[in-house]
């Protein structure tokens, strides 16, 4: 059978044995993480979390997690009531303006607004405790962060081995509450470019 005729992983592995195991799991999951993806955007929502990330799992496979730092808006640079400031993605027609518009409301900037506090306990940067947060799941191996300008790459790098306790990651997760979107029907893929 084709990889492609298999609907979940559970399937996978009562008609594949043998040394073409691997090769058919990595194609399920190849052509499983597309359906996906073309179902919605997967990207820094958490809506691969119900079906994606177990079925790699299952499978052996890991995340590398794109946009860790949500295109700068778990920074805390933009603010709930302002304009998004001059030179930002946010104000760059060909870098994501239309992208990153989703996120730049009122209620989310103020939750995220509201992770300072969590972050400086930590002893983090905003950037630090989004990418160390990202980090935490066991199935994430790693994750690609953007930086413009030199001192954003070193300061993300810190986050790499941090380990958030779990009485933090539950504040994050507390604060950031109904924000967070798990449904991939509400996901939606980016227009294109000009």
């Amino acid at each position: 059978k084709n990889a492609r005729s298999f609907s979940t992983p559970d399937h996978l592995d009562s008609h594949i044995d043998g040394a073409n195991y691997e090769l058919f799991a990595a194609t399920f999951a190849a052509d499983y993480l597309k359906q996906k993806r073309d179902e919605g955007s997967v990207d820094i929502w958490r809506v691969i979390e119900e079906e994606v990330v177990p079925a790699c799992e299952h499978e052996g496979l890991s995340q590398i997690v794109w946009s860790p730092i949500a295109q700068g808006v778990l920074t805390g640079k933009y603010l709930p009531g302002q304009p998004p400031p001059a030179g930002s993605r946010a104000t760059d027609e060909l870098s994501g303006k239309n992208f990153i518009s989703r996120f730049l409301n009122d209620t989310t900037l103020t939750k995220v607004q509201q992770l300072k506090p969590i972050a400086e306990q930590a002893g983090l940067t905003m950037a630090q405790l989004a990418i160390a947060w990202v980090l935490q799941n066991k199935n994430v191996a790693s994750a690609i962060v953007g930086a413009t300008k030199p001192e954003q790459l070193d300061d993300n790098v810190k986050a790499a081995g941090v380990v958030l306790d779990a009485a933090t990651m539950k504040s994050i997760d507390s604060v950031l509450g109904d924000i967070v979107v798990t449904d991939p029907r509400k996901t939606e893929s980016p227009t294109t470019r000009p």
